[in-house]
């Protein structure tokens, strides 16, 4: 396929048709359901769960679509996003009195304040919008799906574009989304009912201004390196993870840019993230109280997920020597309580730091092969996107909690490299056979692996090793993916040969 940028990719009939099918996922298959009423049926036809008396219900029930719509009706998360919404804009507290013996003390109920949320204030961005454009839950997740596929496509266009400085080609454009489309496929319904697309928007965003940084002259650079640290800290109060762009943007002002470390723009940064974490997390305190800060002990008080990699390592352990193990249903998860669940807990964040150290130490070693070839600028996104993928993948490989939506915060970034970089692109098919398991586990087969089936155990821990190796891969490659840029990738690198 022609990749000259000489053609314009918003002319491509196959660029327009993947565009296409994009709208027709978020706005007609992702909303699918079955009814209260239609899924009683269903289940009452199939009291066992057998999965051919469930699949046999569902087609007496609605026919050849009953297994489409059994497929993408995923939407328990905007339900919760729905009752947010609403309890922010109007104070209706109707759930918590009903489901939570909620005593209404006060006329306007607040967030936080009066009603406790698992979620950062920055996620409201993601679930107010549409709430102002509906006036009932099937409208909301109508909207719901329509902004989360409206980001998506956004993250998608920023990556590639910080990827190509030259104009897009139409082939870029066209592998990275029908790569997107794929994914979307093996993700499912989950795809327009989590709002972590937000968290990516804040990391791209990010990458964006950094990039008008470096472009800059150094003497007028200093406050676009202070915007990109407030951006990132705005991101950290959405979800945690786009706080991992700081890293990866540091790694590559003090050891890719110059000979010499970029110490004006690395304090720049800290300070923008600094004011930025100060200002928000003071003003959500002022209004909200001590319940905001409840939105942060809540995840560090959760247990080992069942889906997370301790959680497949223990479970096949288990299948080989015996010894107890147990489930726990709390903050909103099944949780895999064993005699390692206090160990697990002490040491996620250290393997964390572990592999963040050895990150960092595969960056710096690249600083002999960049000094070699003066000719090549290291600084550029491209070597941002890479590190932060790799941050990405060791948060998720040893955080004591693995949600399937976790995959969605560095699918558009390998879209972009996927459309960009062809030595990249078998890391890509590997990431879409993850997150296929990923979807079998969740929300297909969870009730197999919360009975410890040996057969969802294997397919726990086949995903979790897919990932381990993609990480390992791009950390083995990572000097020749940093040197080379997607104008090179008619050169090999390793991943090529796997």
């Amino acid at each position: 396929m022609n990749s000259s940028p000489t053609r314009i990719w918003w002319k491509t009939p196959s660029v327009i048709i993947a565009l296409v099918i994009h709208a027709i996922l978020f706005l007609w298959l992702f909303q699918l359901e079955y009814t209260e009423e239609e899924w009683s049926r269903v289940e009452a036809k199939s009291p066992d769960n057998y999965w051919k008396d469930r699949a046999r219900a569902m087609y007496e029930e609605k026919g050849p679509m009953g297994l489409i719509i059994w497929f993408f009706d995923k939407h328990g998360e905007a339900r919760v996003y729905y009752r947010y919404a609403q309890l922010t804009l109007k104070g209706d507290t109707d759930y918590w009195v009903r489901k939570k013996n909620y005593k209404q003390q006060v006329e306007r109920p607040m967030p936080y304040k009066d009603i406790p949320l698992e979620y950062q204030p920055g996620a409201l961005i993601a679930f107010i919008p549409p709430a102002l454009l509906s006036t009932d839950f099937k409208g909301y997740r109508f909207w719901l799906g329509a902004w989360l596929g409206l980001l998506h496509v956004l993250n998608l266009f920023l990556c590639i574009t910080l990827l190509t400085p030259k104009l897009v080609s139409p082939a870029h454009m066209n592998r990275m989304l029908w790569w997107s489309l794929a994914f979307l496929f093996c993700l499912g319904g989950i795809g327009a009912s989590r709002f972590d697309h937000l968290a990516v928007t804040f990391i791209l965003l990010s990458i964006w201004i950094l990039k008008s940084a470096i472009d800059k002259e150094p003497e007028t650079a200093s406050l676009r390196y202070f915007s990109f640290g407030f951006v990132a800290s705005m991101g950290v109060l959405t979800k945690i993870i786009p706080g991992l762009v700081i890293p990866s943007a540091l790694l590559v002002l003090l050891v890719l840019q110059h000979k010499i470390p970029n110490w004006k723009a690395t304090v720049y940064s800290l300070g923008g993230l600094t004011a930025g974490l100060i200002l928000f997390n003071a003003g959500f305190l002022w209004i909200f109280g001590k319940g905001y800060l409840n939105s942060y002990t809540y995840h560090m008080d959760r247990g080992v997920q069942i889906e997370s990699l301790y959680s497949g390592i223990i479970l096949l352990v288990h299948t080989m020597a015996q010894f107890p193990i147990a489930l726990d249903n709390s903050y909103g998860s099944y949780n895999l309580d064993s005699p390692f669940t206090g160990e697990v807990q002490f040491i996620s964040p250290f393997l964390f730091l572990i592999l963040s150290s050895l990150i960092a130490w595969r960056v710096w070693q690249v600083r002999s092969v960049k000094f070699s070839q003066e000719s090549r600028d290291l600084s550029r996104p491209e070597s941002v996107i890479l590190i932060t993928i790799l941050f990405l993948l060791a948060f998720i490989l040893t955080n004591k909690v693995f949600s399937p939506q976790y995959v969605i915060w560095p699918a558009a970034l390998i879209a972009g490299l996927f459309g960009t970089r062809k030595e990249l692109r078998n890391m890509g098919w590997l990431f879409l056979l993850a997150t296929g398991l990923t979807q079998l586990i969740y929300p297909h087969l969870y009730n197999l692996l919360t009975d410890f089936h040996p057969a969802l155990i294997a397919v726990l821990n086949i995903r979790n090793t897919i990932l381990i190796f993609i990480f390992y891969s791009l950390m083995r490659d990572l000097s020749k993916l940093l040197v080379t840029t997607y104008e090179d990738s008619d050169s090999k690198t390793s991943f090529a040969k796997l």
